[in-house]
């Protein structure tokens, strides 16, 4: 009988959570995808130092929920990032106390009220609402403002362009000291860069409000918000933070060829020297050149004959596709299905990308081929991972399963990307293609990725979506793009044939 008591009030707070996450949405898609991000990130950071159980699934919760006042901020005010008078800059400052009163009404959510009411204190007492000074401001709402301040500048930067990870961290250092507690900033890019900084000879005891080591005890239904998948997929993250995670990484071949397509004196004999260093590429390029999409009127039996009749920065596009498939391969049957439609959708995305930036002129469609490719690498992995170690024994929710990995897999394939070694925009695709709201001057990587993935949506090739649910018309991607809805049908048709005509080749 206390089991049925700790599940159901367990139920009744996800749902609460769900009904109040949903006001949110309403409001802004983008607050609620900007919540989601702090409160996964929340997570990571407190397990890294080590915080109780109970007191991670707490700070989670007003990760969430931190932001729910400005549901009731006037739309032309809180829309706004930039260019707030005094007096606006006031209703943003009403926020936190309007959140603690909204979430107040809960009894469940009581003991998160002092980290939300307090997520915008600073140390030296300039903050709000109440002015807190250091030792007075509780530890969550602490790392709740560290970890808001860091997406803040990663998706919008100081003036509404997204900062670069180093370019967000030496602002965080600036605030150091003053606005944000000095321990736990630099535990915390310690956390997101650990190469960079001596972890054994951090001094966390410099902190009024020590980061203490406690005993830490599993987890009870009650204080669970979303079960074990939650656990899990979090679990799967502080693994990769912590370089304990064997997670496959792209053949080299790949980088490979990068550097000799980049090097001016390099030609076909060189890369293919490169590609047949790689026998099953080797092989696999050859039968694309003999494809119906290639197909010459001779056969095709070498690589150094196959990189002539494709182009060589198709070549490299072909050669990635190649590699990357490999990454979807996993022997669990619920998750092989899983794969096979992510593997279709990320495909369909790559080849919609393609489409968009050659119309649009914008350069290097390979380029942008790529960023379609990889920009769920995040789910591609977790899922991976899921499926390789059989987590199917366990008693698993599809729907949670899917809504966590949805909600985790956006820092985590940029940390991937960076761990490979690709570009801050690479990264910043994979962090910020989801949308659903840009401003006008986010990056035409991460615009057209975001309408490459609804094309693919469209054109049949979706994860769980279906065609009918897709409404490209009202995309933020697409009107900031220019992109009219005709050429956008030209693009999906596209797209649904290229899918089939490589049916053979990559699927």
């Amino acid at each position: 009988m206390e089991k049925n008591i700790s599940e159901n009030k367990q139920g009744t707070l996800k749902e609460l959570i769900n009904s109040l996450m949903l006001e949110i949405e309403k409001k802004d898609p983008a607050m609620k995808a900007h919540a989601t991000r702090v409160a996964n990130q929340c997570v990571l950071f407190a397990k890294e130092l080590d915080r109780p159980s109970k007191e991670i699934n707490q700070i989670y919760i007003a990760g969430l929920l931190h932001d729910i006042g400005m549901v009731f901020i006037p739309d032309n005010i809180s829309s706004r990032k930039n260019g707030l008078n005094e007096s606006e800059m006031e209703f943003i400052k009403k926020h936190p106390i309007l959140s603690e009163k909204i979430l107040s009404k809960y009894d469940v959510l009581k003991e998160i009220l002092p980290v939300i009411r307090h997520h915008h204190e600073a140390i030296d007492g300039s903050g709000y609402p109440d002015g807190l000074k250091d030792g007075d401001i509780p530890i969550g709402a602490k790392i709740l403002h560290i970890i808001n301040i860091y997406d803040r500048l990663m998706t919008n930067g100081n003036n509404s362009k997204p900062s670069s990870v180093d370019e967000a961290l030496d602002g965080m250092k600036k605030l150091s000291g003053h606005t944000l507690d000095t321990g736990l900033t630099e535990r915390f890019i310690s956390f997101i860069k650990p190469d960079e900084t001596n972890q054994d000879n951090r001094d966390i005891n410099s902190n009024p409000a020590p980061v203490r080591k406690e005993p830490e005890k599993p987890l009870d239904n009650e204080e669970i918000l979303k079960g074990s998948i939650k656990d899990i997929v979090s679990g799967i993250i502080q693994k990769f933070r912590n370089n304990d995670l064997n997670l496959p990484v792209l053949p080299e071949v790949v980088k490979n060829i990068q550097d000799v397509i980049n090097s001016p004196s390099s030609g076909v004999d060189k890369l293919a020297e490169v590609i047949e260093k790689d026998a099953v590429i080797s092989v696999r390029l050859i039968h694309v050149a003999n494809s119906v999409l290639y197909r010459g009127a001779e056969k095709i039996h070498t690589v150094k004959q196959a990189i002539p009749r494709i182009g060589a920065k198709e070549t490299q596009s072909i050669v990635a596709t190649i590699a990357n498939k490999s990454l979807y391969e996993v022997k669990d049957k619920i998750f092989k299905k899983m794969m096979e439609r992510l593997w279709k959708h990320s495909l369909a995305t790559a080849f919609a990308a393609r489409s968009i930036a050659g119309e649009l002129r914008l350069g290097d469609t390979e380029k942008y081929y790529f960023m379609g490719l990889v920009h769920d690498i995040g789910k591609v992995l977790i899922l991976k991972t899921l499926g390789d170690a059989h987590y199917k024994d366990q008693t698993l929710n599809l729907d949670d399963m899917i809504a966590e990995v949805r909600a985790a897999h956006t820092g985590f394939g940029s940390s991937i990307l960076r761990k490979w070694g690709f570009g801050e925009d690479y990264c910043r695709v994979c962090l910020l293609h989801s949308g659903p709201k840009f401003k006008p001057t986010a990056d035409k990587e991460i615009l057209v990725t975001n309408l490459a993935g609804n094309i693919a949506k469209k054109a049949g090739f979706g994860v769980t979506s279906t065609p009918d649910s897709i409404n490209i018309s009202t995309l933020f991607s697409r009107i900031l793009l220019g992109i009219e809805p005709p050429l956008v049908d030209s693009i999906t048709e596209d797209t649904a044939r290229r899918m089939s005509e490589t049916s053979d080749i990559f699927h």
